[in-house]
């Protein structure tokens, strides 16, 4: 199995947390990290649970100057998922099985079920809820899963199918032009796209309680910890998905939507375990890392105002075939 995943610098202790945990339960994957920066941050090179590193702009993107300017840094790292899933599955063309996580995920045990579920499907996505919300709490769970995407796309599974490929070649068009939130436009990132890969391709979801446990889901998984095992529902914790544990929003969510007591403070007790581990992989000297990508060649900041409006004029500005990061604000905003 080869895993992979992007990130900039402010989230590299993010990155190693995610890698060692692979290397503790899954000690012969591969981990690949795609890092969207103009060079590698060294305290990367000597991190040894990283069985490769590859820069965004190697991974072998046509105009990958264009590709980048349109988007902030994290619209850019989740445009890059399905373009380094596509890197590596033409890097590793032995592997058999491909997973994508995102960095601010920690696994718990191996993900042994997936080549099973690979006997029905070439794509697998996992949902952000599997339980219907009582009719009191539709606006609470349901509407937001309808705004934002049924599956969450900080995992997916793909098998080494030409149907695999096909889906990537698909997300990836509609990711280099359309990874930005905008609610009204039926988009979120990298997200919605995925409720449509459902019908489009065969792919298919991992219901397994232990898949990506997230604040989201925490009203109808019950978290506990026995002999230092953690288990979900009865079945054993796979991976959890730390979204907003480091401002603050997964605490709030957690207390929020998780009406067991019991299952409330091992989340807050896994979520300190996690914590601590982001400190002890420098979190305080990267998180305010600035973003390479994130200037002109001149030096001067790039404004939000400049991305978007190359957005919104692409395709005039791409006729152009002028680097956008050797122009200025006052060029885009003129």
């Amino acid at each position: 199995m080869l895993i992979c995943s992007v990130t900039t610098n402010n989230h590299i202790p993010r990155a190693k947390v995610m890698a060692k945990s692979i290397k503790e339960h899954m000690p012969h994957a591969i981990v690949v990290l795609c890092v969207v920066e103009k060079k590698l941050d060294p305290s990367l090179w000597d991190f040894t649970p990283f069985d490769n590193l590859v820069l965004a702009k190697d991974l072998g993107l046509n105009h990958f100057n264009q590709f980048i300017f349109k988007y902030n840094r994290f619209e850019a790292a989740n445009s890059l998922k399905a373009a380094l899933l596509k890197y590596v599955m033409d890097q590793y063309k032995q592997e058999q099985t491909f997973v994508y996580l995102d960095t601010d995920i920690r696994l718990y045990a191996p993900l042994t079920e997936i080549p099973a579920l690979f006997s029905n499907h070439d794509i697998l996505f996992t949902p952000h809820t599997t339980i219907q919300a009582s009719d009191a709490s539709v606006p609470k769970f349901e509407l937001p899963i309808l705004r934002t995407g049924i599956f969450n796309a900080g995992f997916l599974a793909l098998k080494n199918s030409k149907e695999s490929r096909r889906f990537l070649d698909w997300w990836h068009k509609r990711l280099e032009h359309y990874c930005y939130k905008d609610i009204a436009e039926g988009l979120f990132f990298d997200q919605k796209w995925l409720n449509l890969a459902l019908y489009f391709f065969n792919a298919g979801a991992i219901t397994h309680p232990g898949y990506n446990v997230a604040y989201w889901n925490t009203a109808n998984r019950k978290v506990s910890l026995k002999e230092e095992s953690w288990r979900v529902n009865g079945e054993q914790l796979k991976f959890f998905h730390f979204s907003g544990a480091e401002t603050g929003r997964l605490k709030s969510m957690v207390k929020k939507f998780s009406h067991d007591s019991m299952s409330q403070a091992n989340l807050l007790k896994l979520k300190d375990r996690y914590m601590t581990e982001l400190r002890e992989m420098g979190q305080q000297n990267h998180k305010k890392t600035a973003w390479s990508y994130d200037f002109f060649a001149s030096g001067e900041p790039i404004f939000d105002e400049s991305r978007i409006a190359y957005r919104k004029n692409f395709a005039s500005y791409q006729k152009k075939k002028k680097n956008p990061f050797k122009k200025s604000n006052r060029y885009f905003l003129k």
